[in-house]
């Protein structure tokens, strides 16, 4: 047939036969036997049924080792049968001899295991009270491991540092508006605060903040940037590189890892905790050769961005402290108030009177508020003849002044 026609009278196939006791299947369209010849090909020929055959006799139930006079018996009982007592031969005495030593190492271990636990518990309880400051958003969590906690810089590094009494009388002023933006240096720091690294030992792992490349492109282009990061000078290399291009690279100032904390050997190879005191910022060559007008860098013309409050311990007013990224989607930028905000620092006669004034919050509606009191304070000073287009804190590019240039 050379193609298939369905018809209605067709039947379905008849059931096929294994065997000669088979030949009388019955088909369910005719109900009459079916031919010899349609059984299923092949098998007739190679399968014949043997009635005479007996089943295989069943398996022997193997002996029982109480029955092997060749076992020996250890405390009687192995593999839950009952062992018939032998003499031991000599080889058996020293297996026993090696099974005591066994478990009397055994023991040994579970006891010092269970010493070690109960010292790291007590550890565990002492920690937060020697590593926290008290009560707060920014108190250090209880360490889960050796390797987490953070140790304060001996004396050899410096130790913990405190505003200085000029610093405190300096901050302590009323903030001024000035009268156009001044240069501003900006002081990044990266893990934390622009990019996550999951793996601190992988610097080419990083999880980038949400508008981190733009937000350091526009500072780059505005202000005097300097990345400063407390992981290794490598590990910082190689994350600039990632976020910026060659051409941003140059134009940044400086770019500070571990090496700029002046820590001991001992301080610098553990987890420490590093201060970032910008006075040593001031002090450096390079950086104070790159103010525009010829002046210098102090408080007032200063901002540091970092994601723990503990690092700007010298200068606290001079901080932007943000919430630590650590990987996932934030639910409103934090990076773009932070532009509004280094805006509205620009046009402040001392960045350490404002910020103290004036603390960052991730609040758009508080940083509009402040944007607003620095607008109308310029419009009452109409004796300058300010142009108020551009002071708009999205809009505003100090650059455009000729201190930037």
């Amino acid at each position: 047939m050379d193609h298939y026609s369905p018809s209605c009278t067709s039947k379905p196939p008849p059931m096929q036969c294994r065997s000669d006791q088979l030949a009388h299947q019955y088909s369910p369209a005719t109900h009459r036997p079916l031919p010899h010849t349609q059984t299923r090909p092949g098998l007739l020929d190679s399968y014949t049924p043997n009635y005479d055959a007996r089943p295989p006799p069943r398996r022997v139930q193997p002996q029982l080792l109480s029955e092997r006079p060749d076992v020996p018996s250890f405390g009687g009982r192995t593999s839950g049968y009952t062992l018939n007592p032998v003499p031991l031969h000599e080889d058996h005495e020293e297996l026993r001899k090696i099974d005591a030593e066994a478990k009397k190492f055994k023991g040994s271990y579970r006891k010092m295991k269970k010493e070690k636990r109960a010292a790291a518990k007590a550890a565990a309880a002492a920690a937060p009270a020697a590593s926290s400051s008290g009560p707060g958003p920014f108190s250090t969590p209880p360490a889960k491991d050796e390797r987490d906690i953070i140790h304060p810089p001996s004396t050899e590094s410096g130790g913990v540092p405190e505003p200085t009494s000029s610093y405190l009388l300096r901050a302590s002023l009323l903030p001024q508006i000035s009268a156009e933006p001044r240069p501003t240096l900006v002081v990044i720091d990266l893990n934390g605060t622009l990019v996550h690294r999951p793996n601190r030992r992988n610097p080419f792992n990083i999880v980038e903040r949400p508008n981190a490349r733009l937000f350091l492109k526009y500072c780059i282009d505005t202000f005097r940037v300097v990345i400063w990061s407390s992981a290794r000078p490598g590990n910082v290399r190689t994350m600039c590189e990632q976020l910026l291009d060659p051409l941003q690279l140059q134009q940044v100032i400086a770019i500070w890892g571990r090496d700029h904390f002046g820590l001991s050997p001992e301080d610098y190879n553990q987890r420490t905790q590093c201060y970032k005191r910008l006075t040593q910022l001031w002090a450096d060559p390079t950086i104070a050769a790159a103010h525009p007008t010829g002046g210098v860098w102090n408080q007032g013309n200063t901002v540091l961005i970092d994601d723990s409050v503990e690092k700007a311990r010298s200068e606290p007013y001079n901080a932007i402290t943000l919430p630590e990224y650590v990987g996932r989607g934030e639910t409103s930028p934090v990076l773009p108030l932070v532009h509004d905000y280094l805006n509205l620092l620009a046009w402040q006669a001392d960045i350490s009177t404002y910020i103290r004034t004036h603390p960052f919050q991730a609040d758009r509606a508080l940083i509009e508020r402040y944007g607003s009191e620095i607008h109308e304070n310029l419009r009452s000073q109409s004796s300058y003849g300010l142009d108020m287009v551009g002071i708009n804190t999205t809009e505003h590019n100090p650059a455009q002044n000729a201190e930037f240039m």
